[in-house]
């Protein structure tokens, strides 16, 4: 008689088989991947292009984040419509001998440099592949990520990570005084998922190298986004309920409106202040305005000093005045919290805008890190309503899926 495997054994060899396969991993920022065991070294670019989702966005070996679109090319031939990041990035602030200090990015210009101890450490490309090799150069020891076998570990499907500090730009008056002995680590990342394609994150872990105390630290994130190609038809505004500050399209004359009413919007996931009066860690939300040449402008983003610079982290004008509503005429850290679907509130201008949302005091010991992850989502659909409710809604996946953003910090 034929030997025969019966039904239930062929079953349980198929399922040995597949377990036998499988590779539990636990760690979210571990590469998937199997080692391929070839000696590779990192090399880094001057710029480097995030590509595995539809948001394209670059980050510098100075720190500065910034794409020519933040839409898939599809939906710009579908509907006539742009989403341009000037430039966004990290502002830090701090008392350092008695006197304030700030690393900034400033309109396309940074006091940021990636070159330590004789080497760039930045921009470094990373993605799975990459990690299949034996790197000879991981920059472990300047915060970059590992599993918890201490092997090189990427966030997301797509990574680019630079270990930045600050430096002397004499480029604005801002620039030259940067924080001395801080380490800020900046991971921007990716996912493949269809449901985050049109999401970036950004993680920054700030370290303090010296032997001192950092007290009355303040962060920011800044960005110059522009919707279409006539941004001075854009306007900020900042939305209390999910901590979030964004762009949108707000034509002068509505009815003259050919594009999409996309929104950018920002929001922070993760940030050292916890405080009940803030929710999501926004202490602040700053309006900023264009300049164009005028360093007297009271919220101007051109700045003459690192003062200037702590008074805008704490959302107050440059000269260290508050900013007042127009609707209730009274001083205020939180601009643009009206309503532009009712017309109701305090609502932006068309400009050209900036935004800015903020976080602190916080205090960094010697030797201490702290995190600070930021999420950048857009959205396109036709009404202005149904965009901001598709950035709120998708926001509230994104925090409550703390896999995508929740990492271990550095021990490096």
């Amino acid at each position: 008689m034929p030997f025969r495997i019966k039904p239930y054994f062929l079953c349980l060899i198929i399922l040995v088989s597949f377990f036998a396969g499988c590779k539990k991993d636990t760690d979210p920022a571990s590469p998937s991947a199997t080692k391929m065991n070839l000696n590779y070294t990192l090399k880094p670019d001057s710029i480097a292009l995030i590509a595995v989702n539809d948001i394209h966005v670059s980050a510098s070996r100075d720190g500065l984040i910034s794409n020519s679109s933040l839409l898939p090319d599809q939906f710009y031939v579908q509907s006539n419509t742009q989403v341009h990041l000037s430039n966004a990035g990290l502002w830090v602030s701090a008392v350092q001998d008695n006197a304030p200090r700030a690393n900034l990015n400033i309109g396309g210009f940074s006091n940021y440099t990636s070159k330590w101890d004789g080497n760039n450490l930045g921009v470094f490309h990373i993605t799975p592949e990459i990690l299949k090799n034996n790197i000879s150069n991981w920059p472990a020891q300047y915060g970059a990520p590992v599993d918890q076998n201490g092997n090189p570990a990427i966030y997301g499907d797509e990574m680019l990570f630079s270990c930045l500090k600050g430096t002397v730009n004499p480029s604005q008056m801002a620039l030259n005084s940067p924080i001395e002995n801080l380490r800020v680590t900046q991971s921007v990342y990716a996912y493949q998922r269809s449901d985050l394609k049109n999401v970036i994150f950004i993680r920054y872990e700030l370290k303090n190298m010296g032997s001192k105390d950092l007290n009355d630290v303040f962060a920011g994130f800044y960005s110059d986004v522009d919707i279409n190609t006539d941004q001075v038809n854009n306007a900020i505004g900042y939305d209390a309920a999910s901590g979030m500050t964004y762009t949108y399209f707000n034509p002068k004359d509505p009815n003259s409106s050919k594009f999409i009413n996309c929104v950018s919007g920002n929001v922070f996931l993760e940030s050292p202040v916890s405080d009940s009066r803030f929710p999501y860690s926004v202490t602040g939300h700053r309006m900023i305005e264009r300049d164009y040449g005028a360093k007297d402008s009271q919220f101007g983003e051109l700045l003459g000093n690192a003062v200037q610079a702590l008074n805008v982290l704490k959302a107050l004008g440059n000269d260290g005045s508050s900013m007042i509503d127009p609707v209730t005429n009274t001083p205020t850290i939180f601009a643009f919290t009206g309503n532009p679907l009712t017309g109701t509130g305090w609502l932006d201008q068309s400009r050209d805008s900036r935004n800015m949302i903020t976080t602190g005091p916080f205090n960094l010991k010697a030797s201490e890190s702290r995190v600070i992850t930021v999420a950048m989502v857009t959205a396109g659909e036709k009404e202005l309503g149904a965009s901001l409710n598709k950035l709120k809604s998708q926001i509230d996946l994104i925090r409550n899926e703390r896999s995508l953003w929740s990492f271990p910090v550095s021990k490096q």
